[in-house]
């Protein structure tokens, strides 16, 4: 396949489903930083509180902002199911095929990467299949490199 958007890298993948814990969580644009850290700061509480190791990084996926606030979700991926309530989640993200690519630093400059990925993605012919997320590869206070990922098809 041919990269059409040359500064940007893509690969294609199959994923396989995934067990997840997640939350809710509705932020105020201006306040989207700080209310992430505290959700995930509270979902990995959670996963402690389960005496659950997480099986991968967590991801967000964000509904588009609204009325100046954003709707997402945090995940937390889990080697298997697990028991939820108390305003957690346990869902499974599907599996199948998704465009990848990764962003190296700062989160305010993420838009345009989703841009040039959606772009990508229509010049290689392919359709989106379901909401992208982003998977967060960095712990806090390193460089930050998140891995994009769009369900495609």
């Amino acid at each position: 396949m041919g990269n059409s958007t040359a500064a940007l890298e893509v690969e294609i993948r199959e994923m396989s489903s995934q067990p997840y814990l997640g939350m809710r969580v509705r932020a105020p644009l201006g306040a989207v930083g700080p209310e992430v850290q505290a959700g995930f700061a509270s979902l990995y509480a959670k996963l402690a509180h389960l005496a659950v190791a997480p099986a991968g990084p967590p991801f967000l996926v964000a509904d588009a902002p609204r009325d100046g606030f954003l709707d997402m979700e945090l995940g937390a991926p889990c080697a298997t199911s697990v028991q939820a309530g108390d305003g957690f989640e346990a869902a499974t993200l599907p599996g199948g095929k998704v465009a990848v690519t990764v962003h190296r630093g700062a989160y305010d400059a993420i838009g345009k990467v989703y841009a040039e990925l959606a772009r990508w993605i229509t010049a290689e012919g392919l359709v989106t299949a379901g909401p992208p997320r982003e998977v967060y590869l960095s712990g806090p206070g390193q460089e930050p490199v998140t891995e994009l990922i769009w369900p495609v098809r």
